[in-house]
């Protein structure tokens, strides 16, 4: 399946490759079955939901960016200036904490973390 996905990206530019991935009816179809699988029931997919996907990572020119999966796109957080050296330290750490405090002052603290740092 993902060959197919591949093989249609080598043939047009780099600004158009996410459309073919966001229009696949084959990987559309494969992540609904994997929604599926597992022990916790999946919730529908326009149902609001607490727990979801949230990254932080510091792009090119020291930016911090948020990939939140309850939003439509990436979202700048930090300026250019305030962000420097490791994503937690300073400014990327003080709002990865804020996000940690305002989603613990709901009822639940359903928050895990995973850092991917060199070694």
């Amino acid at each position: 399946m993902l060959d197919n996905v591949i093989d249609s990206c080598w043939l047009i530019g780099p600004s158009d490759r996410p459309k073919v991935i966001d229009e696949s009816d084959q990987i559309r179809v494969a992540y609904a079955h994997a929604a599926q699988q597992g022990s916790t029931r999946a919730p529908d997919a326009n149902e609001e939901v607490e727990c979801h996907y949230v990254c932080f990572t510091k792009a090119s020119g020291n930016a911090l960016w948020v990939l939140d999966g309850d939003r439509n796109g990436p979202l700048e957080s930090v300026e250019t200036s305030r962000l420097d050296g490791d994503i937690l330290e300073g400014a990327g750490l003080e709002l990865i904490q804020i996000f940690i405090e305002d989603c613990s002052s709901n009822d639940s603290a359903n928050v895990g973390i995973m850092a991917l740092v060199q070694t």
